[in-house]
């Protein structure tokens, strides 16, 4: 059987008449020149602008985790995160700035950066979390850390724009957002907007997910 993601669109022929059809979700749909989508653009990334947003991705960190994203910080400032959460002395940094303009990272323990974080400039991090080690490739330079004995357990999800257990973000934008564990594909997050909202839409259960904290997100530019 072929899948097909929400933006992905086949051309069939009933009879000598040419039709469209496109997979929304699980959901066939047949209609014009293109796919029904619960959105009216694609965009290039949301902002927290008053950093008090956050989504809840409801994924549960640790071995086996891994994070590609799009991002780009706008705020010099120690100690703050943009993907993280934390709960009884366990961690699981994905996007941590410590010290000011440094990548840093947390498994179990924290951990201090040594790859720059410049305000302004978007880079590309793919974060892995094995069975022994955080490791962080920023702009496909690889950077690692060794886990930390925990000393509690993880059981508060991953927020984006910020950290579970405390919120504690910093200013910044998040482009496509991809979650795996065990190698699977789990949460696959762009950022749009509807109504002159911004959300994250999840191509793979094919809803729109929004600010579950206060105020709204700045909308980044529309994807050509």
């Amino acid at each position: 059987m072929i899948a097909f993601g929400a933006s992905d669109m086949t051309k069939a022929y009933v009879g000598s008449t040419e039709v469209s059809k496109a997979y929304l979700g699980n959901e066939l749909v047949w209609g014009g020149s293109s796919p029904v989508l619960p959105y009216d653009a694609e965009v290039e990334y949301l902002r927290n602008t008053g950093l008090t947003q956050y989504i809840n991705t409801g994924v549960i960190g640790g071995a086996g985790l891994r994070v590609v994203t799009t991002f780009t910080s706008r705020q010099s400032v120690r100690d703050k995160w943009a993907i993280a959460s934390y709960n009884n002395n366990a961690r699981i940094y994905v996007v941590y700035q410590y010290p000011a303009n440094r990548f840093g990272g947390g498994y179990g323990n924290y951990f201090s950066g040594t790859a720059a974080m410049t305000v302004g400039t978007k880079v590309n991090l793919d974060v892995e979390y094995t069975s022994a080690k955080q490791i962080l490739k920023v702009n496909g330079t690889s950077y690692s850390w060794n886990k930390n004995s925990f000393t509690g357990t993880v059981t508060n999800p991953l927020y984006l724009f910020g950290r579970s257990g405390g919120l504690s973000s910093f200013l910044c934008d998040i482009g496509r957002t991809q979650i795996y564990m065990n190698g699977e594909l789990i949460r696959d997050y762009i950022p749009v907007r509807k109504n002159g909202v911004g959300y994250m839409y999840d191509t793979l259960d094919g809803e729109l997910h929004g600010n579950d904290g206060t105020g709204s997100f700045t909308i980044g530019p529309d994807v050509s």
